[in-house]
């Protein structure tokens, strides 16, 4: 799930003025802290049809066998944010594995 924030809305004592607070902040590959994270953990940020996409290292289709330093990897532009519920499938497994509890 991308895309989404929370905005509070609320009224300071005696303003009838509503005013609006940004509770959250958007994580945009584009955006320097996202970009810097994202690079240190061995990803990479491309344009693809003018929008950032965060991108994706899948062996190539055909490959057989376990994944090894040679094993030639496609990057596929893919996401168009930097974080979401489901970026664990999309996150270098080695990088992924590497930081499990076993």
């Amino acid at each position: 799930m991308g895309d989404s924030a929370i905005i509070l809305g609320y009224q300071a004592e005696n303003d009838p003025q509503w005013r609006a607070k940004a509770l959250t902040r958007d994580h945009k590959p584009e955006s320097g802290p996202e970009m810097t994270r994202i690079q240190e953990s061995g990803g990479k940020v491309v344009s693809k049809s003018g929008v950032p996409r965060v991108v994706w290292n899948r062996p190539r289709i055909g490959h057989k066998g376990p994944v090894r330093r040679s094993t030639h990897m496609d990057e596929i532009p893919f996401l168009a944010v930097a974080r979401s519920l489901g970026k664990c499938i999309f996150t270098n497994i080695s990088l992924w594995i590497g930081s499990m509890m076993l």
